[in-house]
This record gives structure tokens, C-alpha cells and sequence, in this order.
């Protein structure tokens, strides 16, 4: 069976944002004495930006038991995060996979929860937005996974018969709730969670193959 395309995640599969944005709220929290608790990043993954996102500073104010300046805190630590982030190469195996991919032919998406300008920024810096036909992201229509419709709107448009790659249960939920295959490449912070919804689970982007995407 011919293989319609295959739909990339973006945060932790193709660049490691997620470290920097944990190691932030980290300095923040030891800023006030505090440690920032595992399980509220394990909820936060691919909400950046949504009312989940904005746990961190919630609960440190909880904890605190007092008021804190919300904005100051946020920027301050957007800014620490995103000097990070910008020195972050792209993902072990991801280049090659993509040239593996596009030597054959296969139509390429990044299907991802984060908005627009931030995947076509990175991509673009990475030397990788050419590789893909199109950038399906969150918008005020396409809610962010586990919902489907990311990965839904994306079998609109290349075809049924594709294979998602994702690194967390959110986005496995969200290809397999919209009937695709799913393939997982856990990170170093989302190895440890659940990602048995997945079809197969792989240590790096570098052990897919098309063989193995082609395999139905």
C-alpha cells in the first residue's frame, strides 16, 4: 500500500524546546526557594500558550502564598527560554529522515500544537521549512492535541494513508483518535511517560526507515 504522507511533530521530535522551557521554569522555581514539580510539566507538554500552560506560575503563586507579578515572571522567563531554544540543533536523525523521505518522494507536514510563525521561524533557522508541504498548526480551529483535528485536517489534505511521528501521549492520542499509524521517538523528558498507544516506539528518529513507515 503507496505510503500518502508522513506528519512530523514539532516540539521535542524535530527541536528540543522542551528542555529549555523546563530548565527555566527550574531557575525561576529555585529563584524562590522552590523545585518545580515533574508532574506539572508532564501536563503542560504541547499546551504552551493555553490555560495549562500557564500552570507554573499558578501554582508557584499557590505555593508561595502570596501574590506574584504574573507578566514580569512570564517574560522573564520567555526570555531566558528562548536564547535556549535558539541555540538548539535539530534532532538526532531528523535530517536524514526527511532527506530519506523526500528522495522518494513522500509528502512531508509537521502537524503540531504550537502556532505558525513558531514552527516556520525555527524550521526556517534550522534549514529545514523546504522539506515540508505544508505547516498544520494550532489555531483558533484547530485546537491543540489530544484533540484530532490537527491530524484530521491533515488526512484532508495528503490522504488517509499516512504515518504520524510524535514524542509524547497527547500527540500519540491525537494521530491515533484521527486513525493514523503513530510512531514514537520518546525525548529525554518524555521517555519515562506512557506511550503505549503508540504503534511502535523508536530510541531516535535515526531508526525509522521508509521500509518501516511503508509497512502496513
Amino acid at each position: 500500500m503507496s505510503l500518502d504522507a508522513v506528519f512530523f511533530d514539532f516540539d521535542g521530535l524535530i527541536l528540543d524546546t522542551e528542555t529549555p522551557e523546563v530548565i527555566a521554569w527550574q531557575h525561576l522555581y529555585a529563584d524562590h526557594g522552590l523545585e518545580f514539580p515533574d508532574e506539572i510539566w508532564q501536563r503542560m507538554i504541547g499546551e504552551a500558550g493555553t490555560e495549562i500552560g500557564r500552570l507554573p506560575l499558578t501554582h508557584l503563586e499557590r505555593m508561595l502564598g502570596r501574590p506574584i507579578n504574573h507578566a514580569e515572571l512570564e517574560e522573564a522567563n520567555r526570555i531566558k527560554r528562548h536564547a535556549m531554544i535558539e541555540q538548539q540543533p535539530v534532532m538526532p536523525g531528523v535530517q536524514e529522515l526527511l532527506q530519506e523521505l523526500r528522495a522518494r518522494f513522500v509528502p512531508l507536514a509537521v502537524v503540531s500544537s504550537s502556532r505558525h510563525p513558531w514552527v516556520f521561524g525555527h524550521l526556517s533557522r534550522l534549514g529545514l521549512v523546504d522539506y515540508f508541504q505544508a505547516l498544520i498548526c494550532r489555531s483558533e480551529s484547530l485546537p491543540t492535541k489530544p484533540a484530532p483535528d490537527l491530524y484530521l485536517a491533515a488526512k484532508r489534505q495528503f490522504g488517509p494513508q499516512a504515518v504520524a511521528i510524535e514524542d509524547s501521549p497527547k500527540g500519540i492520542a491525537a494521530a491515533k483518535a484521527a486513525g493514523l499509524r503513530c510512531f514514537a521517538v520518546p525525548n529525554s523528558l518524555t521517555k519515562q511517560l506512557d506511550l503505549s498507544g503508540a504503534d511502535r516506539v523508536f530510541n531516535s528518529v535515526g531508526e525509522i526507515t521508509y521500509e518501516e513507515l511503508s509497512r502496513w
